[in-house]
């Protein structure tokens, strides 16, 4: 339970980014330099999406490490086989809904917490006694 608004945040704060470079191996490498990542999300001919990090132009093929937890473990792709690149990216809209999510949330509970408890007790700033 205590993951669960941590990993909202990370959800509503990132998306992926279309990466509008053709998978050619020139103009790949070129994007990668000018644009360092640490990741790759690739979308191959069949639709099936992989994460690749630390991705490098090798030949003719994209070749990343397949996970974080297994930096050891390589993936490479054919570039002829790759469909859609796409990068984390921070999401703005995103990030002002969750807040906004959370603001309404806090102040619902604190709403229904006095309703519960009986209107604010401070009669004397209310004008009461």
């Amino acid at each position: 339970m205590k993951y669960i608004l941590p990993l909202g945040f990370l959800v509503a704060c990132s998306t992926n980014h279309p990466v509008t470079v053709t998978p050619d191996a020139v103009q790949l490498a070129q994007y990668l330099e000018a644009h360092p990542t640490s990741a790759l999300q690739v979308t191959n001919t069949t639709g099936h999406r992989y994460w690749l990090y630390d991705p490098v132009v090798q030949n003719d093929s994209l070749i990343g490490v397949k996970s974080r937890a297994e930096p050891d473990v390589q993936l490479g792709l054919p570039l002829t086989e790759i469909r859609d690149l796409a990068r984390p990216g921070f999401d703005t809209p995103k990030t002002i809904g969750l807040a906004s999510g959370i603001l309404v949330g806090m102040v619902t509970i604190v709403a229904i917490m006095e309703g519960e408890h009986g209107a604010l007790s401070y009669p004397a700033v209310m004008g009461g006694e």
